[in-house]
């Protein structure tokens, strides 16, 4: 899950001036599950190019690992609300 770098500053704020809380913060991520192929697949869609994205897998463990969720939060955790196509409307388009 990707999160915003406005929502990550937020966050720590608010972590920090809360104080400490069992010595754990609440996990932050995006609003969506997106893969980096996606994300270039957006980007490019953006621009008007109709270039072709090939996903290339993780190899080993690391592949097995992220294919099963492990880079997604465990428990509870804040979502974010601005998704990557939010991001993209922000930013000029580049070539």
């Amino acid at each position: 899950m990707r999160v915003a770098v406005a929502e990550v500053a937020d966050a720590l704020v608010e972590a920090v001036t809360a104080g400490p809380v069992d010595g754990y913060a609440t996990e932050l991520a995006g609003p969506e599950v997106l893969w980096l192929a996606d994300m270039a697949r957006l980007v490019l869609r953006r621009r008007g190019e109709r270039r072709q994205v090939l996903s290339v897998p993780w190899p080993a463990r690391v592949g097995r690992e992220l294919r099963a969720g492990g880079s997604l939060p465990l428990g509870e955790f804040r979502e974010g609300k601005r998704t990557f196509a939010d991001y993209l409307d922000t930013i000029e388009p580049s070539r």
